[in-house]
């Protein structure tokens, strides 16, 4: 039997440490499952700051809020709109109302545009870097969302509007990976 896995994730390694049998279901079986609206959320509000900060990385300023926030709500519309294949919604919104999470999130986005992206001097944005590690026969895989000028590995969170503490964003080792990543590509940051 061939290997039917590619590559290995920071993902990939946290859902097999949260649940061995989904991460079987979903990455060796590759079984189709409806997924919360964190996923398409997360997928649109990436496509929309890739958007922005390459934008902004080859003319020097960010588009306007506007143009961001269509490009997160077409992603959305494309990311909610499909269906798994007996047909069933891909997408579970857990009881809430599609528009409050577009609202909630395109708030998110005019915050961070507003903010924290004036000051990000993007060198890379969205950015696939792969290395191998020792007697693992696939890669480790990372998308890095952006690295800023000065080395600053930045990973944007969305799965809740709250905010991760400090506590929970120094124990999560997605960063710490990615940095791996980098400087395993291109030497120290």
């Amino acid at each position: 039997m061939s290997n039917p896995i590619s590559h290995i994730s920071h993902t990939s390694v946290s859902t097999y440490q949260d649940c061995p049998r989904l991460w079987w279901f979903k990455y060796v079986d590759r079984r189709p499952v409806a997924v919360s609206y964190y996923r398409p959320r997360g997928i649109a509000f990436h496509a929309a700051l890739r958007y922005a900060l390459t934008r902004k990385k080859m003319a020097g300023t960010l588009p306007p809020e506007q143009e961001v926030i269509r490009t997160f709500e077409c992603t959305w519309e494309e990311e909610c709109g499909k269906a798994l294949p007996d047909g069933r919604p891909a997408v579970t919104f857990d009881g809430r109302d599609p528009a409050e999470i577009v609202e909630e999130t395109s708030e998110m986005l005019r915050a961070y545009l507003r903010g924290p992206a004036q000051d990000i001097d993007p060198v890379m944005v969205e950015t696939r870097l792969e290395f191998n590690i020792a007697d693992l026969p696939v890669p480790f895989v990372a998308y890095i969302d952006v690295v800023a000028r000065g080395g600053l590995v930045i990973d944007h969170k969305t799965t809740s509007s709250n905010g991760w503490s400090q506590d929970k964003a120094d124990a999560n080792q997605q960063v710490d990976a990615y940095w791996l990543a980098y400087t395993m590509r291109f030497g120290r940051l």
